[in-house]
């Protein structure tokens, strides 16, 4: 019985900490993983929309003249890359402010 009582007053005493540190950690959780997705998304676009381009060899002599680079593809990878780099620091920003305004309503 001491046992039951020593833990229910382990849980109701630590309520008040758990609350005042529960929507950092939420934040934490929720801007990470929007970041990553809207990333993600990202990713997949650009390099689909990408590689359709690459797949017209005249189109491919047409970047790669104008890029002065004769590896498009590496080329492309790395537009690909940055703009998920991108993406994910947007969204991560866009969440951060948007929970930010949301907590203090």
């Amino acid at each position: 019985m001491d046992g039951a009582v020593a833990k229910r007053a382990d849980c109701c005493g630590g309520g008040a900490t758990r609350l005042v540190t529960t929507p950092h950690a939420v934040r934490r959780v929720v801007v990470a993983r929007s970041a990553r997705i809207a990333a993600s998304l990202a990713i997949v676009m650009v390099g689909a929309a990408l590689l359709a381009l690459a797949s017209d060899s005249s189109l491919v002599d047409g970047i790669g003249q104008i890029t002065g680079q004769p590896a498009v593809l590496s080329t492309l990878l790395a537009v690909t890359w940055i703009a998920g780099i991108c993406a994910w620091w947007v969204a991560r920003a866009r969440v951060e402010h948007r929970f930010a305004v949301a907590m203090s309503r």
